[in-house]
């Protein structure tokens, strides 16, 4: 093929692209069910090794510091995920990175004591010089992590990312069984850095490409930086500022309470956004000019992780009472009303990731930021209401309702960019989980009772089963084209037309353009995942 028929690339070839960028999401959600599986595994032993109070001084933590962390690189590697650009750009990139970490760093670790003054805990300046300190250390390996997403390297960014989880969860568990308290939580962080260098050099070297930092270069990269900027601060305001609300007018514990059920309840969530934000973006700027393709892939993988997201949150609003009582025995039962009301909204908060993508491909910065402060200052306005209120329970129900609101919106702000309604993004969302939701009521309502006199895990099997086998059985029936479209993501790629050489990066998959087995491409996002962090983490909570 010429280079001039490379640059039209034939429907063929971007057919090959919105394919693969499906599979490499369900790719990616696939590594990330056994990371945050392992890291659920974590915070089960957590909750029994933890207080509600350490859980509780550390969402303080993470909160004071979520800003600072979430601009430790300025945003910078959001503007090298495509080869050429991080050719041209990855150099000044880096050296604009690590400044911007630095001053991070620096600005943490300031306010330090003024915090630990505020709150009347001491161990806050620990905690918060540990999270300082990891800034700077977290700069190569997320210059490194970009390049393989710029490569679309899912295969390996996942084997680390999955090697790095596990390790830090296995150190948590082992610092809180030591005694390290709060510390224990947060020690993984700056150690498993150390790793993630050590095993992304090996993978891709330390080499970074790209044209030396100059005076217009610098212009260059500020001009967009400012907008990426303000979103990445805004997205941790937004998903990790309500404990350093809560923590002015309630108690200790009660942050600790909300903080613990959001862990929980939002694991699912950060399942599929390790693979959807990730993956849409950095493929859909692949045909940034096609419009219609875009919005194409929008719907699509709304409807795939609709359909995959809504059984397993309201499953999880059905079986809480009893899981939580069975893991826990009434340590943690009064976190069980946040669990609820945060996985109730599970399938809606994918808008906002999936949104953020489109903006993100479609160079719409200003919406994008424009949209996630009004979320943030929202978020931290009912947040302050829902804690003068009452407790965890009704900051947590306060919380739901403002992020089913803002899911639309972001809905309607990105849907518009590629020529997609209000209507067809409710239609990909709904549907599963009405069916899920009307067999929930009606199990409770029935099995539930029929089953009170029985054991906590009699209950919770029945439950489950009984859940299980009806929701399967109904989007079977109501649903089958939906089921097809999942299957056929991850069926082999029959393109016609294979993808020309220059297109097709290294390592991203087999000769069809299938992405390498077991990714969790996490590379840009504010924190490296790690227990007891806000899973809220590069997205809304």
């Amino acid at each position: 093929m010429t280079a001039e028929g490379a640059t039209t690339s034939p429907p063929t070839h971007r057919a090959e692209y919105g394919r693969r960028a499906a599979r490499g999401m369900l790719l990616l959600t696939s590594a990330a069910v056994f990371t945050k599986g392992s890291g659920f595994l974590a915070n089960l032993v957590l909750g029994w090794l933890l207080s509600k109070d350490d859980f509780g001084v550390f969402a303080i933590a993470i909160s004071l510091s979520s800003v600072a962390t979430s601009i430790q690189d300025g945003g910078a590697t959001r503007l090298i995920r495509h080869p050429d650009e991080f050719a041209r750009l990855g150099r000044a990139v880096s050296r604009v990175s690590l400044a911007v970490n630095l001053l991070a760093a620096t600005a943490v670790l300031v306010m330090a004591p003024i915090a630990a003054s505020i709150y009347q805990r001491p161990s806050l300046v620990w905690l918060l010089l540990i999270i300082g300190a990891s800034l700077p250390l977290g700069n190569r390996p997320l210059m490194l992590k970009a390049r393989l997403i710029a490569d679309l390297r899912f295969g390996t960014l996942s084997r680390i990312d999955t090697t790095s989880t596990i390790f830090r969860n296995i150190l948590a568990v082992t610092l809180a069984w030591a005694g390290f308290g709060a510390m224990s939580l947060a020690l993984p962080t700056p150690i498993g850095l150390l790793l993630d260098w050590l095993l992304l050099h090996r993978a891709v070297g330390s080499g970074i490409p790209g044209e030396p930092l100059n005076r217009a270069l610098f212009a260059e990269l500020f001009r967009s930086m400012r907008w990426i900027a303000l979103g990445l601060v805004a997205i941790a305001i937004a998903a990790n500022g309500p404990p350093t609300i809560i923590g002015l007018f309630q108690p200790t514990a009660v942050v600790g309470v909300f903080f613990f059920g959001m862990q929980i309840a939002l694991t699912p969530l950060m399942v599929f956004n390790a693979g959807l934000a990730q993956v849409l973006m950095p493929t859909l700027s692949r045909f940034r000019d096609d419009t219609r393709r875009q919005g194409l892939a929008f719907q699509r993988m709304l409807s795939v992780v609709s359909l995959a997201s809504a059984p397993i949150a309201i499953g999880i609003v059905l079986l809480a009472p009893q899981l939580v009582q069975l893991l826990w025995h009434g340590r943690w039962n009064d976190a069980v009303p946040v669990i609820q009301a945060t996985a109730a909204t599970i399938p809606f908060r994918l808008v906002g990731p999936a949104g953020q993508a489109v903006m993100e491909s479609r160079g719409r910065w200003g919406l994008r930021a424009s949209l996630l402060v009004a979320d943030a200052v929202g978020t931290l306005v009912v947040a302050a209401v829902g804690a003068r209120l009452g407790g965890a329970a009704v900051i947590a129900a306060c919380l739901a309702c403002f992020r089913l609101v803002m899911s639309m919106v972001y809905g309607i702000g990105s849907g518009r960019l590629v020529g997609v309604g209000v209507v067809h993004i409710l239609r990909c969302l709904v549907p599963p989980v009405l069916i899920s939701g009307s067999v929930a009521l009606v199990a409770s309502l029935s099995i539930g009772r029929a089953c009170a006199a029985l054991s906590v895990l009699a209950q919770a099997a029945i439950l489950a089963a009984s859940y299980g086998v009806l929701v399967s059985g109904l989007l079977i029936l109501f649903h089958p084209g939906r089921l097809r479209d999942a299957a056929s993501v991850l069926g082999p790629v029959r393109a016609k037309t294979p993808a020309p050489q220059a297109e097709r990066p290294a390592d991203a998959g087999d000769a069809t353009g299938t992405p390498l087995a077991g990714t969790d491409a996490r590379a840009g996002t504010p924190q490296p995942d790690r227990p007891g962090a806000d899973p809220g983490s590069g997205s809304s909570p």
